[in-house]
């Protein structure tokens, strides 16, 4: 990561990349990445730690929203992302294109699926498998452990798109 100062600011290759922070668009050119494949430069704003997290005596948002407004919002999510129909969601593939490996065809077939991400059978067998009965999400519930081992999850970064939204749905779900 280098600063703004070592790279000519003029120059109109740099992508930039908004950061959404507590649901607001941060734009900036404040720190200079280099994508790793292909050596290309990107630019983001610089962001304040302290204002991304919530402090532990602020009230979280959604934090009384029951699972099925939830899933209701992040169906219409979904719909909303359909690559033919969004401006940004095609502006998002063009920059892309710019710092992925991936081929425009491959590249485009990734955003052209992100809608299905948030189809609610999806997200619901999601939610049953990582915590079982849904209401769990809701309130409180009796938990009678079975003796079973857990299964460990892990999430590996990757380089299509998405990876990235897959792991926003299911945090959000």
């Amino acid at each position: 990561m280098r600063s703004l100062a070592a790279v000519d600011k003029s120059s109109s290759s740099i992508l930039t990349v908004p950061h959404v922070v507590r649901g607001r668009v941060v734009h900036g050119a404040d720190l200079i990445h280099n994508s790793r494949d292909l050596g290309t430069d990107f630019a983001t704003p610089r962001l304040d730690v302290d204002g991304i997290v919530w402090g532990r005596r602020e009230t979280l948002p959604a934090l009384d929203l029951p699972i099925e407004k939830a899933l209701d919002f992040l169906e219409e999510l979904g719909r909303r992302l359909d690559f033919d129909r969004n401006d940004l969601m095609r502006n998002a593939f063009e920059n892309s294109q710019r710092v992925s490996t991936l081929g425009p065809r491959v590249l485009e077939n990734c955003y052209r699926d992100i809608p299905a991400l948030f189809r609610r059978n999806l997200m619901q067998a999601e939610i049953e498998g990582s915590v079982g009965d849904p209401a769990r999400l809701d309130g409180w519930t009796v938990y009678r452990p079975t003796g079973r081992r857990n299964r460990l999850r892990a999430s590996l970064s990757g380089l299509s798109p998405q990876s990235s939204v897959t792991r926003r749905s299911r945090g959000a779900a």
